[in-house]
């Protein structure tokens, strides 16, 4: 049984964590703007490494990242300091720009350690790179908007009561028998 923490929080004010962040199994990165009593909140809620960073001057990593615990991907508007300091922070983790006019990667991209289900605009060469940095394989998803929703991880992952009544058949499909488990959920939490 895998144990996990539940902490409520907001980060500047907003509700959408998942806009400043991007969670794997074993590294958090979290936007450099996040306090530092926010991001203890969280290392220690998910027991991971948090690795502070920005993505073209902006925190909003949840947006312009993704990732899995072996590879991370941002778009062409990083900048070289930001491209050099990440890949510092993860030694061991492939750091790669992906090269895309669909620049919101978290938003087209749906990894975990084990498969990426992609929007299908990508093209072939896009979609080489996803599968080589973050060493996955791939599904296409015509209606995917990951950013907001569906969550996954090495072990399960979880996804919206709307996105899942349409498709958890194919997601079931596509991570195969004795993949991670997707679980369904509608969770709307109100902060005081």
């Amino acid at each position: 049984m895998i144990e996990m923490g539940i902490a409520k929080i907001q980060i500047l004010g907003n509700d959408y964590v998942g806009a400043w962040s991007v969670a794997t199994d074993k590294f958090f990165l979290l936007g450099s703007e996040v306090n530092k009593k926010t991001a203890g909140v969280i290392s220690g809620t998910l027991g991971v490494e948090i690795v502070r960073s920005l993505v073209g001057g902006s925190s909003l990593l949840g947006i312009y990242a993704c990732g899995n615990s072996r590879g991370v991907l941002v778009p062409n508007l990083i900048e070289s300091y930001e491209l050099k300091d990440l890949r510092q922070s993860l030694p061991g983790v492939a750091v790669e720009i992906l090269q895309t006019d669909l620049n919101a990667l978290k938003n087209n991209i749906l990894a975990n350690d084990r498969i990426a289900i992609i929007n299908p605009n990508f093209g072939a060469e896009e979609e080489r790179a996803i599968r080589d940095v973050l060493d996955v394989e791939t599904g296409r998803e015509r209606r995917l908007c990951a950013g907001k929703h569906p969550a996954a991880v090495a072990r399960r992952g979880a996804i919206r009561v709307a996105f899942a009544a349409r498709d958890d058949a194919r997601e079931r499909r596509l991570f195969g028998r004795g993949k991670p488990t997707f679980d369904i959920f509608t969770a709307e939490l109100e902060m005081p």
